[in-house]
């Protein structure tokens, strides 16, 4: 099969990758919900965050602590890209990292919330949901679904909900799903074995070996 073919009961489908046509359509798709959303009295982002910032729901003292989880994570995961310290004090940096990453995500999580239902997040998942409702399709390139209206009724049908998937996987890359970089050295070293998913952050460099009192440390990954 092809790499975004998914197979629902024996059949297989596929995501074929939008056309320039369908990414104006899309676009366009966006841009009429957009206009809908403000004839709706829908707020903007903006306006959002300055009410959410008068109720002390996302106050500037959580963007900046949100900016500095972000600075460290990326401190550390540079440190442990590069290697060549003890490995003790790598696994260290690796748990502070985890936590850090899983409060960053508390933080996306309620800026998430308060962005989803405003002009600008609705119309960037209108846009997304058109995306979606022409590039789920058979294996000779028929959407399964014939409009957006089409592809919300369809929204719980199997097929389509794998497709989701699959359409995720292809518009933001395959190892937008990969472990970070922490928890990959965690299961690496054998210090964990459990499975979890978040964003990568840290560009591929040249790393040195981690030590055990002065020693490279070898290890084999399956």
């Amino acid at each position: 099969m092809k790499e975004f073919d998914f197979e629902v009961d024996g059949k297989t489908y596929t995501i074929t990758p939008p056309t320039m046509v369908q990414r104006r359509m899309a676009k366009t798709h966006r841009n009429k919900t957009f206009v809908q959303c403000l004839k709706d009295g829908c707020l903007l982002n903006r306006q959002m965050l300055e009410i959410a910032k008068d109720a002390g729901v996302w106050t500037e003292e959580d963007k900046a602590e949100a900016a500095l989880i972000r600075k460290e994570i990326n401190d550390n995961i540079s440190i442990l890209n590069k290697g060549g310290i003890e490995l003790d004090e790598a696994k260290l940096i690796a748990e502070d990292t985890s936590k850090k990453r899983n409060l960053l995500l508390e933080h996306n999580i309620v800026m998430g919330e308060l962005l989803s239902n405003t002009v600008e997040g609705q119309a960037d998942q209108a846009e997304l949901d058109y995306l979606m409702s022409v590039c789920i399709t058979n294996q000779k390139g028929k959407p399964l679904c014939v409009s957006v209206e089409d592809f919300y009724e369809k929204c719980s049908d199997p097929v389509v909900v794998l497709g989701i998937v699959k359409f995720q996987l292809y518009w933001y890359g395959e190892n937008s799903f990969d472990d970070p970089t922490e928890i990959k050295f965690l299961k690496d070293f054998g210090f964990i074995k459990s499975k979890e998913k978040s964003e990568n952050v840290e560009e591929v460099v040249q790393a040195k070996p981690f030590l055990k009192d002065g020693s490279p440390i070898e290890v084999t990954t399956a």
